[in-house]
């Protein structure tokens, strides 16, 4: 049996021609190295672990094949890679190349020879491969898995009881102010509390700790988990001498632990549901290392399942049960919950779990958080709050996340058609869908833009807020649009899409560029930054593809020698993009130092662009791939090194 091309492009490790099914099959001898050893057809000390695989930082993966009980047809099978046995970096498999246009995968894809890198396809690239692979021990972590958050931590002792649990805290002044930064970093962005109830709720758990819920304990320690990421070096120095992301791990084995011992699958509640999310956050935080797109949106379908489970998406403002408060509440999750599901959905390059149809709760209402209390003695009814809300065109604490939610239903039915095993649309929907997009980003940066002018105390929270809209309707204008480029049914579109593809990818890298850049006056925003180095890399994959084919429209004149509106000469668009190019790998290449995940999108883009500036120049790309190899461990052994050494956020 023959593994044949993978998808007409390039071959799965160790697969052959079709053609080789018509040849004599040969005995194979007796394997005595491990696989690995055998595949890179280097020498092995037959140890087990042996030693190349010990050096190489895999020794928890050397494995040796057994032919005496496999059968005659497995011995003659190619060699596969299952990718739950990747050495922590990438491999060409159905996993990968198998994915929606969302996914890196498929601008690698199109990046030409330099994926046979990237993938360790190339046999004299498997060495300096198996040296990349190795740097993963610089950030190894002994304390979370793949399987976070369903793990079996070993915790240090046994779980302590709530009183107990106050002991281990730090001090209560410290807790005060670690909250209050959870509230103005992810609350503002991912919004799942009532800050003024929660406030409330730490006053009773400080008085009473014995009589708070299981799930209340664990929802409270991700927020410090969380926080002591996004913490200024000041309050974390407060901490102690450890490392942030130590501690911040050590709250998350704790959170997991409280959580298991609620009653989250047959009886979730608002708290487990608040604590399932924060550790979807801490994923793409890559806090938990590894990191991983596909348990992201694994994870977030597992929430979307339990939170239907309690018709979180179904509206309650028509059932007298229900206060105007929990309804009210249940709207602000259930709409984090949708955002998270087609969040998940982009980076991992698969359809959004949650569909339109699926859904009829509204949107929160237009109100401020004090405008909302569930005391008995102020409670208000249904009608009675919906009255307090104020126009649309009203500034509040809910105002970003209605803007957010209004924007669900196109950014669902784009990603359910470009993720989909048969994407498809026409020229018509692909027009209306930009339209739509472009109208909403543009409305909302008018407003930004105001507001960054009239409020300038709340410049941290609006620039992050801005950033992250940016971000989301930029991604999926990307992926409407490369699926237009990619068939030539849309060729009524056809410049439109690539005009579009230039023009969020460069306001992809200048938004990048933007966090960097106020990083001295909004200090604390590195955790915002690596949230979405994704799709800031994605965005250079876009601009590499665009270089490498000269495709940068208004980059040339035109032919009756008239420049034309919004036109530039050819040298300065491009010269233009190389720089705003560049400006991004920088800030990437500085921050490799904090995360494996990290790591893995600087391994990827060096040597991508690696692979670009050898073919303008014209060198061979072996010889390239070597170097850019070497320079990838220097510098991430340097960062790494330098990371180790400060507690800066």
């Amino acid at each position: 049996m023959s593994t044949g091309p993978a998808f007409g492009k390039f071959r799965l490790k160790g697969s052959r021609p079709d053609s080789d099914s018509s040849r004599a099959r040969k005995r194979r001898r007796k394997t005595l190295s491990c696989v690995q050893c055998h595949r890179t057809k280097v020498k092995c000390d037959r140890n087990n672990p042996c030693g190349r695989c010990s050096k190489a930082g895999r020794g928890h993966q050397c494995a040796y094949k057994s032919l005496e009980t496999a059968s005659p047809e497995a011995q003659d099978e190619p060699e596969r890679r299952l990718p739950s046995q990747s050495d922590g970096l990438y491999y060409a498999s159905p996993i990968y190349m198998n994915t929606g246009l969302t996914h890196w995968a498929k601008l690698i894809e199109e990046l030409g020879d330099v994926k046979m890198y990237i993938f360790d396809q190339d046999e004299e690239f498997h060495e300096s491969f198996a040296k990349l692979t190795a740097v993963q021990s610089l950030y190894a972590t002994q304390s979370m898995s793949y399987n976070y958050p369903f793990g079996d931590y070993q915790l240090d002792s046994p779980l302590p009881s709530h009183c107990a649990l106050l002991e281990r805290l730090p001090p209560r002044a410290l807790v005060v102010d670690l909250v209050d930064n959870y509230m103005s970093t992810y609350e503002k962005t991912h919004r799942l509390l009532h800050p003024p109830q929660f406030q409330r709720e730490l006053e009773e758990f400080y008085a009473a700790p014995q009589d708070v819920p299981v799930a209340w304990v664990a929802q409270f320690l991700m927020m410090l988990a969380l926080s002591t990421i996004s913490a200024s070096q000041h309050l974390t120095g407060m901490l102690g001498a450890s490392i942030r992301d130590d501690i911040s791990r050590n709250y998350q084995k704790w959170a997991a632990a409280y959580l298991r011992q609620s009653p989250y699958m047959n009886a979730p509640d608002l708290c487990s549901i608040r604590t399932l999310c924060m550790m979807t956050i801490t994923k793409g935080l890559d806090i938990d290392t590894p990191a991983h797109a596909r348990g992201a949106w694994a994870l977030v379908g597992f929430i979307v399942r339990l939170a239907m489970s309690m018709f979180l998406h179904r509206d309650m403002a028509s059932y007298s049960e229900i206060t105007a408060y929990e309804a009210e509440m249940r709207r602000r999750v259930w709409g984090t919950i949708v955002f998270l599901d087609l969040d998940a959905a982009i980076e991992a390059g698969l359809p959004p779990t949650i569909r339109p149809d699926d859904s009829d709760t509204a949107v929160p209402l237009n109100i401020d958080d004090m405008q909302l209390d569930p005391s008995p003695s102020q409670a208000r009814t249904h009608s009675a709050l919906i009255s307090l809300a104020q126009p649309r065109s009203s500034w509040t604490d809910s105002s970003f996340h209605i803007r957010l939610a209004e924007s669900y239903p196109i950014v669902s039915r784009v990603l359910s058609i470009v993720n989909s095993t048969r994407p498809g649309m026409d020229s018509r929907m692909v027009e209306e869908c930009d339209k739509k997009l472009r109208d909403t980003l543009r409305e909302t940066n008018t407003i930004f833009a105001h507001l960054l002018n009239i409020l300038p105390s709340m410049e941290k929270v609006l620039v992050l807020q801005q950033t992250m809209f940016e971000v989301f309707i930029r991604r999926i204008l990307l992926a409407l649009h490369h699926a237009c480029v990619r068939d030539s049914r849309y060729s009524s579109v056809y410049e439109l899409s690539h005009v579009s593809i230039l023009e969020c990818s460069l306001a992809l890298l200048y938004a990048q560029q933007t966090l960097q850049e106020k990083r001295e006056r909004l200090p604390s925003t590195h955790w915002f930054a690596d949230l979405y180095q994704g799709d800031f890399s994605v965005a250079i994959l876009h601009v590499l593809i665009g270089l490498r084919d000269n495709k940068f429209p208004g980059a040339e004149l035109a032919d009756d020698g008239a420049q034309q509106p919004q036109q530039m000469p050819r040298i300065q668009a491009r010269e233009t993009t190389l720089t705003a190019l560049r400006a991004s790998y920088g800030i990437i290449e500085a921050s490799v130092g904090r995360s494996f995940h990290l790591f893995r999108v600087y391994f990827g883009l060096t040597l991508s662009i690696a692979a670009f500036e050898a073919a303008e120049r014209g060198d061979p790309l072996p010889e390239v791939m070597q170097e850019a190899a070497e320079r990838i461990i220097e510098v991430a052994k340097r960062q790494r090194a330098q990371w180790d050494g400060s507690a800066e956020p």
